[in-house]
């Protein structure tokens, strides 16, 4: 005997893609401190998980916490973000992180900075001096 089945299914289908809620930016972090960056996106059906490129150095949790695993070198690191919704739809940014050396309110990173200004300030001391001998003597 035959019968007749019919079955009725669904099929859900998102296309939408998640945005960021502020687009992630570059982020400069001083050498020895460690770095804590929170990213955030939207979308319609929620955001599933947040992933980067860089696990070596980095972590990200599911709130969109970017932080350090290790000590960061004085360097550039550049990261890929992605933000997930459950149908693996995602957006994606790039952005860089540089570490870079406190030097104490001063506006460089020239190794050896110190040395110079002293070198210079003595140079300028000296020809002050010079000229002042010279004046008294003359």
């Amino acid at each position: 005997m035959l019968t007749d089945h019919t079955s009725i299914f669904g099929i859900t289908i998102d296309s939408i893609l998640p945005t960021w809620f502020g687009t992630p930016s570059n982020q400069v972090v001083f050498y020895g401190n460690s770095f804590s960056y929170d990213i955030n996106a939207i979308d319609n059906i929620g955001i599933h998980n947040y992933v980067i490129n860089d696990t070596k150095h980095f972590t990200i949790d599911n709130d969109g916490t970017i932080t350090n695993q290790t000590i960061l070198e004085q360097g550039d690191y550049w990261i890929i973000v992605r933000a997930y919704n459950e149908y693996y739809n995602y957006c994606e940014e790039i952005i860089r992180i540089t570490v870079t050396v406190d030097t104490g309110g001063k506006d460089n990173n020239i190794p050896g900075y110190d040395l110079i200004v002293i070198a210079i300030s003595s140079f300028n001391l000296i020809i002050a001096i010079m000229l002042f001998k010279k004046r008294k003597f003359n």
